[in-house]
């Protein structure tokens, strides 16, 4: 299995807050961002991203680092940026978050996991250098795998209203 390319973002507010979001299908909190389409740049991605999943635009100010993802599972790569945020109003968008707000980086250890936290680390170090480096986990937590799943293949595929179709068609028709 492999992953495509994919870009997140830190974005800072004027009260140098993180932006982040709770995902709906795994209900875990992280920073915007997602799959990189064909012919965009992945900082096109992280500004497409964050505006549809938060309503916030943003400017990006610079890469912070590259991480090549090793599992035997899942491989690819996630650009990760530093950004700011220069308009739009924070709103959930249906389908994809469940909720968005700004966190201090206090604070920020009480809703992501500890790749994200390091990735905030580098961001706000003293160090500007781009980190190159690699993460060997899968992306998401065991008991989380088959929600995972089944929203990147099948539930994109069929989409809800076939599934609800097909569970009314067997259960009527074969008395399942």
């Amino acid at each position: 299995m492999i992953f495509p390319s994919g870009a997140r973002v830190l974005v800072l507010n004027e009260k140098k807050q993180l932006l982040i979001a709770q995902r709906q299908d795994l209900h875990t909190w992280g920073f915007p961002g997602g799959r990189i389409e064909k012919g965009e740049t992945p900082e096109e991605t992280v500004i497409r991203e964050t505006k549809e999943e938060t309503g916030v635009r943003i400017k990006v100010e610079r890469l912070l680092a590259v991480y090549f993802r090793t599992h035997f599972l899942a491989k690819g790569v996630t650009f990760l940026f530093l950004g700011k945020k220069i308009g739009g109003r924070e709103k959930r968008e249906v389908g994809e978050t469940l909720e968005v707000k700004w966190v201090s980086r206090e604070k920020l250890k009480n809703y992501v996991n500890s790749w994200s936290l390091e990735a905030c680390k580098q961001a706000f170090s003293s160090d500007k250098k781009i980190k190159f480096d690699t993460i060997s986990s899968f992306p998401v937590t065991f008991s989380k795998i088959p929600v995972f799943i089944w929203r990147r293949t099948i539930g994109k595929k069929l989409g809800l209203v076939r599934l609800i179709f097909l569970f009314f068609y067997f259960h009527f028709f074969y008395k399942i």
